[in-house]
């Protein structure tokens, strides 16, 4: 299928991996740009917290 859209094109094959490897990189840069945090309860909270400080976890 790729080969048949170069041909109807006429890009070069070597112009056509470079483009899609642009293409891959960019897709790939903006995708590691995203983060996501999420807090849900308080006791969630308190254990993070109780980590963040080296204590023990006075949750099971």
């Amino acid at each position: 299928m790729c080969f048949s859209r170069r041909m109807t094109f006429k890009v070069d094959p070597d112009t056509h991996i470079d483009s899609l490897e642009k293409a891959e990189d960019n897709v790939l840069e903006g995708t590691s740009h995203w983060s996501c945090k999420i807090a849900t309860t308080e006791n969630f909270a308190q254990v993070k917290a109780t980590h963040e400080v080296n204590l023990p976890d006075s949750y099971p």
